[in-house]
């Protein structure tokens, strides 16, 4: 799908990890407010992740909010030059919440939820 103005509205927040600039966007502040509101005109789905650490006895759950990425960037060949063509991968993701890849971390694999619907991502 060609890219568009339309786009989608989704929360956005970063887990509060080091190396963030953006640190009014913390997911530990996070309230569901319109300061957490972005709107994202290359993605039709919203993301939710979820993200858990072990640390000795306790487990510790980070959440982050943003748009789905779903921009392509595509080379093409037109009128005797090559040019970059982007697009909307409509197909990446289905919505709904399912468990990431396991790639050994001691707490378990992320979740990942995708949605259509900005409320939804409350949850």
């Amino acid at each position: 799908m060609p890219i568009t103005t339309e786009g989608i509205t989704c929360f956005k927040c970063f887990a509060s990890q080091p190396g963030h600039e953006k640190t009014d966007l913390l997911c530990s502040q996070f309230d569901g407010s319109s300061r957490f509101q972005v709107h994202c005109p290359s993605s039709t789905l919203c993301r939710k992740r979820t993200i858990y650490s072990k640390f000795k006895t306790s487990l510790v759950t980070a959440v982050e909010r943003d748009c789905a990425p779903q921009k392509r960037t595509v080379r093409i060949y037109s009128d005797n030059k090559w040019q970059n063509k982007e697009e909307i991968v409509t197909s990446a993701y289905k919505q709904g919440c399912f468990i990431g890849e396991d790639r050994g971390a001691p707490a378990g694999p992320p979740e990942y939820c995708f949605c259509v619907f900005l409320f939804i991502t409350l949850l």
